[in-house]
């Protein structure tokens, strides 16, 4: 994972808590109707999906 600012990592957070609201219905204009900028997925979106999915497998464990 790339080197975020503690900003950043809040915000990838927050867009993860988001995508896993969305689950399966989790699509780029979703998510920016939810307020996620493209320039925050461009940026953070690879790192959300990753937390994301790293929060669904320790939830079903």
């Amino acid at each position: 994972m790339k080197n975020f600012t503690l900003a950043q990592r809040a915000r990838a957070r927050q867009i993860a808590e988001i995508m896993r609201e969305l689950g399966d219905d989790c699509t780029e204009h979703r998510l920016i109707r939810r307020g996620v900028t493209r320039a925050e997925l461009d940026t953070l979106g690879e790192a959300a999906t990753e937390r994301a999915n790293a929060d669904a497998v320790r939830q079903a464990a």
